[in-house]
């Protein structure tokens, strides 16, 4: 009897060892890692995948792509680098620009790998910045934990001067540094869902990553005192690397109205409290910033005025001397912190979050947007609090 219960329980798990039907055969696909939007001197959308030519897509195809998407420099084949391969293909919209792609790429294209989607700050700066996510979103497998990146130029040229001069294979290269330039703080953490979804809900504003190609021959810019107080494109540089990844685009609903430097992104994070520690300097002398403690937001009322409040903890690490000035480092940084939130309150962008706690005190949907929430942002008072502890490092 026992023996008759397993053989049936064998019998049972037989299905589970079937193979898959609808298994992705590699050679067939060809996978994006990186995408690229701009708009054409006709007002057109010229859509850029990078491809692995060495894999699902071969130069011969990439060169079909671009041809047949009316580019006058045969498209992907001139711009192919190391291994990896650049395909665009032109049309009135998006949907029209990947349905020609698709059809003149000699493999299925995939979207289930992007690593980075950039878009050209041309086109951010227009109301069709948000209809061209939602037909991002709507792209058959597109994937939405893919950085999204606003390019100061040519969005396609950005990703063909991608390249993988720090280990061997782009994916990994992408993934490792936007994580490392995440964790320094000095741009955003975009991720192109998380964009989406947030101006789609309109209680707040996005930051998204900012971008720009170091032209060859341009003159060395100077450097300032704070050298990262500066956007992608002006960074006083020498690197194989011509991409620069530096600072944020600033929305207002859904479209950009501005930028922040690498160091302003950085002093906005201190707000949020999305940052786990950076270098700081006052005076000349360096201390190591972390947070201390969970940061508050507050919305109150003077009057007919909306008041804006942020407390700040934080932690400084220093070799101590004997005449470090705690009171001088916690007023400098409520005056840099304060400057920072006026600055995107100018800009009509709530990328700090105050209308979470706004929104809270309505009971409905219809009775938040009664409110009217952005003329209040634009005319609320302002108030920076820094919680500080000055430690000795070690």
């Amino acid at each position: 009897m026992r023996r008759l219960c397993i053989a049936a329980l064998l019998a049972l798990l037989l299905p589970l060892l079937s193979g898959c039907t609808d298994g992705m055969e590699l050679e067939e696909h060809a996978f994006a890692l990186a995408m690229a939007v701009d708009r054409t001197p006709a007002g057109q959308i010229r859509l850029s995948v990078q491809l692995l030519s060495g894999g699902g897509a071969t130069d011969e195809g990439g060169g079909q792509s671009g041809g047949s998407g009316g580019e006058s420099d045969g498209g992907g084949a001139k711009l192919s680098q190391n291994g990896y391969l650049i395909v665009s293909a032109t049309g009135e919209d998006y949907p029209h620009a990947l349905s020609l792609m698709t059809a003149s790429v000699p493999r299925k294209l995939s979207l289930s790998h992007l690593r980075v989607v950039v878009i050209s700050e041309e086109i951010a700066r227009t109301d069709a910045f948000y209809p061209l996510l939602m037909q991002l979103q709507a792209s058959c497998e597109a994937e939405e934990s893919a950085y999204l990146v606003i390019s100061q130029g040519d969005a396609r040229e950005l990703i063909a001067s991608q390249r993988p001069y720090i280990g061997s294979r782009l994916s990994r290269y992408l993934e490792t540094m936007f994580a490392y330039y995440d964790g320094l703080g000095y741009i955003p953490s975009s991720r192109l869902g998380d964009v989406m979804r947030t101006m789609t809900v309109r209680v707040g504003d996005p930051a998204v990553i900012y971008a720009a190609v170091q032209e060859e021959d341009a003159p060395q810019a100077q450097a300032k005192a704070n050298p990262l107080d500066a956007m992608a494109g002006e960074l006083p540089r020498e690197s194989v690397g011509r991409v620069e990844y530096m600072g944020a685009a600033v929305f207002s609903g859904q479209r950009m109205t501005g930028l922040l430097t690498g160091a302003q992104v950085q002093l906005l994070r201190m707000l949020t409290g999305a940052f786990d520690q950076c270098p700081y300097f006052l005076g000349g002398e360096e201390y190591t910033l972390r947070q201390a403690g969970r940061n508050r937001l507050s919305l109150s009322q003077d009057g007919a005025r909306a008041v804006l409040s942020a407390q700040v903890y934080l932690k400084a690490e220093k070799t101590l001397p004997a005449d470090a000035d705690e009171q001088a480092l916690r007023a400098q940084l409520e005056s840099e912190l304060l400057a920072v939130l006026q600055r995107v309150q100018q800009l009509g962008s709530d990328c700090a979050g105050f209308g979470r706690l706004a929104i809270r005190r309505c009971a409905t949907i219809e009775a938040w947007e009664a409110t009217d929430w952005k003329s209040i942002y634009a005319s609320a008072g302002l108030q920076v609090s820094v919680n500080l502890r000055l430690v000795e490092k070690g």
